[in-house]
């Protein structure tokens, strides 16, 4: 987890925690939730653009994982290219 102190890249104070990073010559951001909304895609990209900057290095991939996915999120993702793990039966 970062915490913003001085507000250089977020809000001042702001907690910005990805739910996994993986660093194996290639980095990867994911996000993991139980049910995704359009607001929690949104959300991990800007979150991902933000420590982007603070680790600097681009990410090989976002993934998002999620047990449930509303449609409009699966929507909001695949303009955003983020890649979706999830139930979708």
């Amino acid at each position: 987890m970062y915490v913003d102190v001085d507000g250089r890249y977020y809000r001042r104070g702001a907690k910005l925690e990805l739910d996994v990073y993986v660093h194996d010559e290639k980095v990867y951001f994911m996000e993991i939730k139980s049910h995704g909304e359009i607001e929690d895609v949104e959300w991990f990209k800007e979150k991902s653009d933000i420590v982007k900057k603070i680790i600097g290095k681009e990410p090989e991939k976002l993934i998002f994982i999620a047990v449930n996915m509303d449609k409009e999120a699966v929507e909001r993702a695949k303009q955003l290219y983020i890649d979706l793990l999830w139930n979708h039966n």
